[in-house]
This record gives structure tokens, sequence and C-alpha cells, in this order.
């Protein structure tokens, strides 16, 4: 019996040990299950974060691109009419360049019947006296 004894707190001593050794491992198991979850919520901040980050970037690329068209449009409204003004230039040039060209020889005889009248008029004044 005696040896029964000896065999029994052999076992129960096996036995405690095993079940120290499982808490310890199950104590280390919950600190790593713990510092997971801690490191699940700080991913899940940041993930979050970042989607946050992402609509708000996608709302600003969005009102970019319709500013960018907005500008495209203008642009080309301006060079439209940027073509409008410079033939409406041209012509206007071409006008001036044909009334310069018919009205010289009428500005010529204007500034000969000019020089004629004074002439005529300064006679005509030393005449009177």
């Amino acid at each position: 019996m005696i040896i029964e004894i000896d065999s029994i707190s052999t076992q129960l001593d096996g036995a405690n040990k095993a079940k120290a050794h499982a808490e310890s491992k199950l104590d280390g198991l919950e600190d790593a299950v713990r510092r997971l979850k801690a490191q699940v919520d700080d991913l899940t901040r940041a993930n979050n974060d970042l989607n946050n980050l992402k609509a708000r970037l996608t709302q600003e690329n969005f009102e970019l691109q319709r500013q960018v068209q907005d500008l495209d449009s203008s642009n080309g409204a301006l060079s439209k009419a940027k073509s409008q003004l410079q033939a409406a230039l041209d012509e206007a040039k071409s006008r001036l360049e044909e009334e310069t060209r018919v009205s010289n020889p009428f500005r010529s005889t204007r500034n000969g019947c000019r020089s004629e009248f004074v002439h005529f008029s300064l006679s005509d004044s030393w005449n009177d006296h």
C-alpha cells in the first residue's frame, strides 16, 4: 500500500506540475490574445481612419475633376472668343487699310484745295488793302 501511495503521490505531483505548466501556458496565451485584440482594435481604427481619408480624397478628387472640366470649358469659350475677336480685328484692319487706300487720293486733293483756298484767301486779303 505504501508503494501505491508513493505511486499516487508521484502521479499527483506530475499532475500538479502539468496543471501549473498548463495554467502558465494559459496565462501566456491569454496575454497574447489581449495583445492581439489590442492590435485588432488599433488596426480597425487605422482602417476606419484610412477609409474616411479615402472617402474625403475621393470627394475632393471628384470636385477637382469638376473644376478641371469647368476650366476646360471656360478655356474653350475664351479660345472661341479670342478667335472671334482676332477675326473682327483682322476685318477692322482690312477695312481701315481699304478706307485709307481709298481716302488718300481725296486727302491729297483736299490738301491741295486747302492750299489753294489759303493762297486765294491771302491774295484776296492783300488785294483788299
